[in-house]
Parts: structure tokens; sequence; C-alpha cells
């Protein structure tokens, strides 16, 4: 079992973000998902939603559902996606992924068909329960601008889709994690590598909650919208 699968075995981080998300109901909507998941993501959009066909970026692996296309990451995104037509795209838990950023927006609104839709995850924030920002205060307590990195890609991705696309919505899911799993997420590749410069400076950054054994309350910025 791959390390993504494992943590979401224990955290269930994907099912529970996706149970919080609309999603068409119509099963012969065509998915293209770029949430680099291990198949976790189309196998749920599968499952719990019935669509016939979903493109997938991976790693070279091969679902054995036949409804789950792999397209093999080319190392830029938008030669990746590019040549597809699509109903709806799907960014779960790694936005960060979609680079350059206008480049790939562009690219977005070429794969979608008139009508199409796209739900993006932004990034997570955390709060305890007396709705402290913990993200926040870890950044200001380390020195190291996480929060500030999340606002400022958040922004550039949010007004890359408004500079194309009519109408862009945003929303929160807010779900349950533990510290313990939140410390696995930041360290997968998807998070680490955007957010800090190497393994020291993310232990550094978590050092004053990693004892801790809590839950948090997790609110996932998204963002939604259509092409006319």
């Amino acid at each position: 079992m791959t390390e993504i699968r494992l943590f979401e075995h224990s955290s269930l981080m994907f099912k529970k973000l996706m149970d919080g998300l609309t999603f068409p109901k119509n099963t012969d909507t065509v998915v293209f998902d770029v949430s680099f998941s291990d198949f976790i993501v189309p196998e749920y959009l599968c499952n719990y939603f019935g669509y016939r066909k979903i493109f997938t970026i991976s790693d070279g692996n091969y679902s054995d559902n036949d409804s789950i296309l792999s397209v093999p990451f080319l190392g830029d995104f938008v030669k990746t996606i590019m040549g597809h037509k699509v109903d709806l795209f799907v960014s779960i838990g790694s936005s960060t992924k979609i680079s350059p950023v206008f480049d790939a927006v562009h690219a977005i609104n070429r794969a979608l068909v008139a009508g199409g839709k796209f739900i993006i995850t932004l990034y997570p924030d955390i709060f305890d329960e007396q709705g402290r920002d913990i993200l926040n205060g870890l950044s200001l307590i380390s020195e190291i601008p996480v929060k500030e990195k999340f606002l400022r890609w958040g922004t550039t991705l949010k007004n890359a889709l408004r500079n194309i696309f009519m109408k862009v919505d945003e929303e929160e899911v807010l779900t349950k994690m533990e510290v313990s799993h939140i410390i696995d997420l930041f360290n997968m590749d998807r998070y680490r590598k955007f957010l800090f410069q190497d393994e020291d400076e993310m232990e550094r950054f978590f050092k004053p909650i990693s004892h801790l054994n809590i839950d948090y309350n997790v609110s996932w910025k998204i963002v939604k919208g259509f092409k006319c």
C-alpha cells in the first residue's frame, strides 16, 4: 500500500472532504481529476457518483477499474491535460500542482466543454476548539511564513480563474483531523515542497504541537465555477 493510501486508510481525509462537496449527478459526466491521489479520488467519484469515464493524472500506474483512465504525468501540467475535453475538472487537496498558474488555468478552460464545471480545493486552514488559527500561530512562532504562502497562493489562483471564467464562487468544507494526520499531510510532496525548504524546517514548524493527541478543525478553502 502506498504512502498516500496508508494515510487515507488512517485519516479518511479525501472521503470526509468529498462528502462536503456537491458533484454533478449525471453518470455520463466526463471527469478530469488532478488530485494526484493514487486513484483514491477517482475511485470515490466512480463508487459514489457512478461516473463512467474519469481521466486522472498518474505516475505511470493503471487502475483495475475500466472507468478510470490513467493519464501519465509528463512533468508539465499544461501538456499533460492538453487535448482532453471534459465536463468536470477536479483537484482535491493538491492545487499546488496546478502550475504555472495562468497557463494552467487557460489549459483548464480549454479542457472544459461549454457548461463544464471545476471544483478545486485551495488549501486547509486549521483551528482549535477556541477558534484560534493554528497555522498563523505556528507561522509566527517559527518565523516560517506558511499561512502567508497559502494566502498568497489562494489569491493568485482565484484571480487567475476569475480572469478566465465568468463566475467563480468560494466555499468552505469543515472536517476534523488529528494532529498526527495534519503533520503527515503536510509532509507529503504536495505541501512539503511548496511550504518548506527541507524536512528539518517542517519539523521545526510543527514542533509546538507535534506532541499533542487531539483533533483540530480543518476548514478547506474551495473554489468552484463553470465555463459559459
